[in-house]
């Protein structure tokens, strides 16, 4: 005779059980999670790349920039290094959550296991020359013959095929003032470097060495995210593109 209410109670309770766990989120409670403060991993090679980062206490472009998103955003930054093919390959695994200086056109071989935010700036590649060493280089294959510092794993679409084949000889060196630093005791005849480190290398480390030519190469620059942080990524290239179109970034590109 005690079985019937108890089990009535058991329905009762198992169903206000069941509505209070499928109880609908409300946009309070969505608005709430989104406005919570989320660090992110940021993937840096080991050494300096002024003007983009250091390691010490000063503040290069990307350092500055990330401030900046995270004092208008629910996002904090930390920083973690890694070689070059690692740290790719680290973004394209989900260990590091981004790589803040990067283009779809460099990282082709794992585009399928990140997200690109919206191109924020504009990376190009630029001809040094040693002062009274200057000849006119208006495409490539203008530089047949001759001996080109470049950068060690970075890839120049526009010389790949030149390089295959041997009509412009490639001479790697670690890092863009290695690069120059070949170039100033004549191991090559010329150089190819960021646009944006050999502007600040020749305004401060070889003030009177060097003579800049053409541009070439020149690629849209994104955040590279890992694919398990698309939302991340998403929310982020939004405030990219109010920070450029604000004149932010162009400004902050100036400074150096």
């Amino acid at each position: 005779m005690y079985r019937l209410p108890t089990l009535i109670i058991a329905v009762l309770f198992s169903a206000s059980a069941f509505s209070s766990q499928s109880a609908p989120i409300t946009s309070d409670a969505i608005e709430h999670d989104t406005n919570q403060r989320e660090t992110l991993l940021v993937g840096l090679f080991p050494q300096d790349y002024p003007p983009l980062y250091w390691h010490d206490e000063r503040k290069g472009i990307i350092e500055k920039l990330l401030d900046k998103v995270s004092s208008v955003s629910r996002f904090d930054f930390i920083y973690k290094s890694a070689p070059f093919h690692r740290l790719i390959q680290r973004v394209a695994k989900g260990k590091i959550d981004l790589e803040p200086w990067s283009s779809q056109v460099w990282r082709f071989r794992v585009k399928d296991s990140v997200y690109f935010t919206s191109p924020y700036a504009e990376h190009c590649e630029v001809i040094i020359f040693q002062k009274g060493h200057v000849f006119p280089v208006s495409q490539p294959a203008d530089l047949a013959g001759k001996r080109l510092g470049v950068v060690k794993g970075f890839v120049y679409n526009s010389f790949t095929e030149l390089f295959a084949k041997k009509t412009i000889y490639r001479v790697n060196s670690s890092n863009e003032e290695r690069v120059l630093n070949l170039l100033n005791h004549g191991r090559t005849d010329a150089a190819l470097i960021d646009q944006l480190v050999a502007d600040y290398l020749l305004s401060t480390t070889y003030p009177q060495t060097f003579t800049r030519g053409g541009k070439f190469d020149c690629v849209p620059v994104s955040f590279m995210f890992s694919k398990t942080k698309i939302r991340q990524g998403m929310e982020i290239s939004k405030v990219l593109q109010t920070l450029k179109n604000e004149g932010f970034i162009d400004q902050l590109l100036e400074e150096f």
